[in-house]
């Protein structure tokens, strides 16, 4: 079906590269870019290998459907139409596999630009601002629709150093770079 080939049946160029990754720090976005591109060429190669078998035993079938008569012929030609539409939809996949990888191949070649030189201590560095930012958007999301954050939000907030308190009738946030007020008054 000619139309499929206008439909990702992965995700979207669009979804890729505005919805589908959650990173809050360039070196976040880079780690989600890297195993985004790392899944899209293993699957390709996945579909590559499984299109070259399904080939080689279209070939085997057609060799076998020459010479055969009958009943035998009917079955060799099912398996045959079987085979060639495993083979249609092999290259679909395969076709939908490499858009996504040249989508995530030009987002990595954008954050290498932008990024100065990354190494593993370079991203475990800023794994703390992260994560600190993930929780204390946890926090927020959670006082504005429970009153309060929940119990395991607070524990991670208090690992990653922050302190949390009680202000009249807002919480407080504190750490060496943070200093938040949720809920009260001034909200």
């Amino acid at each position: 079906m000619e139309i499929a080939r206008a439909v990702p049946f992965g995700q979207s160029a669009f979804q890729n590269v505005y919805l589908a990754d959650d990173a809050d720090t360039p070196e976040r976005k880079l780690r989600y870019v890297l195993l985004q591109l790392d899944q899209r060429l293993s699957a390709l190669k996945a579909n590559e290998f499984a299109r070259r078998r399904l080939d080689v035993k279209l070939r085997r079938v057609q060799l076998k459907l020459a010479d055969a008569e009958g009943l035998d012929r009917e079955e060799l030609q099912i398996d045959a139409d079987e085979l060639e539409h495993g083979v249609v939809r092999q290259a679909k996949l395969i076709e939908d596999c490499e858009i996504e990888i040249k989508t995530f191949e030009a987002m990595l070649e954008q954050l290498l630009r932008e990024l100065p030189e990354i190494n593993r201590e370079r991203f475990e560095q800023a794994e703390r601002g992260y994560w600190t930012q993930r929780f204390i958007a946890k926090a927020r999301r959670e006082v504005a629709l429970l009153g309060a954050p929940g119990l395991d939000t607070l524990g991670v907030l208090e690992q990653l150093g922050l302190e949390v308190r009680r202000d009249g009738d807002a919480l407080l946030i504190c750490g060496a770079d943070t200093k938040l007020k949720l809920g009260g008054s001034d909200g």
